[in-house]
């Protein structure tokens, strides 16, 4: 299973355009890309995808001149002919006229390529994740978890996916069920705990004799995820050993069972999917299962799925996902996020700290796009509807800000600091604590850094930074900024006005920095500006 995605359109501006987006996505799309109805067709024979994007005016084949809807047609006739299951996506500039007609025909949704609007609100994007869904592979740990995929047999009827709770095993679930051949059929989501609580195994092979009930498997659904596989061990032995002959039985892709009571084996046309947060020695060791389930479950394919914290470098694409999905469930325009969104939740996501895994992040994108009011997903939308997500961090940072003429003094966290920096600044100055004062290492004006090299300098910055509207009198201060008592305050001014790129140096007058009297000056509040100063480290 590689989320194969064939690609037929004979126009190579639009050909390079959907190749760039399904490969540039990082989503564990492996793309092929033709121009005629001879090379779709040979194409659908040798790579069998799970899905293909369909132009449908294209040459009958390679450098043909003449482009006939009757040949997408029998593009798509074949691919509905062998394999009912594949989602095809038509591709064209005929608008509404032909869906009613093509969906007769096995069309699963549609995109008009000649419409602006339609690249710009991603709805090809939203589109190939509702019908094959999205593996984000951009970090090692998942690239490993695409290469188990890739292995899987077409044919396989148990598989176990192990990992953390929030790791997104059951979403990998159902990326597997719809890129099979079961895709047609029900996708299933079935919680131990409910067979402990419940009316035991029987609510999955079903129950004959006095007290009969039909299981979930005699309806034959598509796929089960059978989830919660840790507690295993508080069903009883019997109904650990049914479970066994499930997972035991499978032949010809086909899952063989027998029901409570019931001399009579039945077979179904299911995929059962096992999902633990326990890795499988570690229930074998605990003796919680009986050897021959054990032993069922380590004989099945088994995928492990990172925690969160192990797939830092998927954050970013992970949230562009989120963000589409949520933008289209609440007919929202967010298209883009904001400055420091992708820092922000790869801070959050690093502590480990998440209960939930990745549905909380999921959440959290979700109630951002609702108190979103533009196209972009600002940190500020995304961390104040789900406060209860955030983890609990240090205060590591004082803030100095300056919006507006109002003077806002106080201690941050990374969140914090994440959060106003991507707001808009004239001028950024980043400081570290030192003795006897602190220190500007760093300035951020005119989008462009520049370092502070002397630290007198950035003694002085920060010293009057540290104060807007306040008048220092930096004679007094000399042996403290570093300088000799027969300096020229006035001179060291001047350099500071030339970091913060002052158009008006020449005139003696400055945007920032005000004039008094004698060695007297003052840090203006009429530009805002952002001091961010790194506290101390604490034990």
């Amino acid at each position: 299973m590689v989320l194969r995605v064939l690609i037929v359109e004979d126009a190579p501006q639009y050909r390079q355009r959907l190749q760039e987006l399904l490969c540039g996505s990082l989503s564990g799309y492996e793309v092929v890309a033709v121009g005629s109805r001879d090379e779709a067709l040979t194409a659908l024979a040798l790579q069998r995808p799970d899905l293909v994007i369909l132009d449908l005016a294209i040459p009958l084949g390679p450098g043909g001149e003449t482009a006939e809807v009757a040949h997408g047609e029998a593009v798509l006739k074949a691919v509905k002919e062998t394999g009912p299951y594949v989602g095809v996506i038509i591709i064209s500039g005929h608008g509404d006229l032909v869906r009613e007609y093509l969906k007769e025909k096995g069309a699963d949704d549609f995109f008009t390529k000649d419409q602006p609007q339609a690249w710009e609100q991603e709805k090809l994007h939203s589109q190939i994740e509702r019908l094959i869904g999205h593996v984000v592979c951009r970090s090692a740990a998942m690239q490993q978890v695409r290469a188990g995929l890739a292995a899987l047999p077409e044919a396989m009827a148990v598989c176990t996916l192990s990992g953390p709770l929030g790791s997104g095993k059951e979403y990998l679930c159902s990326v597997v069920h719809r890129c099979s051949r079961r895709a047609l059929r029900g996708f299933q989501s079935l919680s131990l705990h409910t067979l402990i609580s419940g009316r035991g195994i029987a609510e999955l092979i079903g129950a004959r004799g006095e007290r009969p009930q039909r299981g979930l498997l005699e309806d034959e659904p598509g796929c089960v995820y059978l989830h919660g596989f840790e507690h295993a061990g508080q069903l009883s032995p019997t109904e650990q050993e049914c479970l066994a002959d499930v997972l035991q039985g499978a032949t010809d892709g086909r899952l063989r069972y027998r029901p409570l009571e019931s001399p009579q084996w039945e077979t179904a046309d299911t995929l059962l999917v096992v999902g633990t947060t326990a890795p499988l020695e570690h229930l074998g060791a605990e003796g919680q299962l009986v050897p021959r389930l054990h032993g069922a479950l380590k004989a099945a394919p088994i995928l492990t799925l990172p925690p969160p914290e192990g797939r830092i470098e998927d954050v970013a694409e992970l949230l562009n996902c989120w963000r589409r999905v949520a933008a289209q469930g609440q007919r929202k325009s967010v298209r883009r996020l904001g400055p420091g969104v992708v820092e922000a939740v790869e801070l959050i996501v690093s502590t480990g700290d998440l209960p939930d895994g990745w549905d909380a992040i999921r959440r959290m994108v979700e109630s951002g796009v609702r108190q979103s009011a533009d196209e972009t997903l600002s940190v500020a939308d995304l961390l104040a509807g789900s406060p209860e997500t955030l983890p609990a961090l240090p205060e590591r940072y004082s803030l100095t800000r300056v919006r507006g003429g109002v003077v806002e003094q106080r201690r941050a966290t990374e969140l914090d600091l994440a959060i106003a920096l991507s707001e808009a600044w004239p001028l950024v100055m980043r400081a570290r604590c030192d003795e006897p004062l602190p220190v500007v290492y760093e300035l951020v004006t005119s989008g462009e850094t520049r370092p502070v090299g002397d630290e007198r300098l950035g003694r002085l910055l920060h010293l009057l930074a540290a104060r807007p509207g306040n008048v220092v009198e930096l004679a007094r201060a000399k042996r403290d900024l570093g300088m000799a008592p027969a300096a020229q305050i006035k001179r060291f001014i001047l350099k500071c006005r030339e970091l913060l790129d002052d158009t008006d140096v020449q005139d003696r007058r400055s945007r920032f920095i005000a004039s008094h009297y004698s060695e007297a000056y003052s840090f203006s509040t009429e530009t805002d500006f952002l001091v961010v100063c790194e506290l101390p480290a604490t034990d």
